[in-house]
């Protein structure tokens, strides 16, 4: 059975800690392929009803930065 990409992204991001877009790709698909971080990332906030902040790091232009706000109790998958 193949897991949904939101199923696997929303669990580390209920850590509460900013990921990286390389880190986040590479935990969903290892070794490359497509993956629309973006889209999942709106997925999750519209499934759960969570806020997930997002900010480009000041470095590398084509890298960003994705934290859940994490408020009392996260819903459980």
């Amino acid at each position: 059975m193949k897991i949904s990409q939101t199923k696997i992204l929303y669990p580390i991001l209920l850590d509460g800690k900013a990921h990286s877009t390389y880190e986040l790709v590479n935990i969903i698909k290892p070794g490359g392929g497509l993956v629309r971080l973006s889209e999942r990332i709106r997925e999750i906030q519209k499934q759960y009803g969570v806020v997930i902040k997002s900010r480009q790091d000041t470095d590398n232009r084509c890298m960003w930065w994705y934290q859940m706000e994490v408020k009392g109790q996260a819903k459980l998958i």
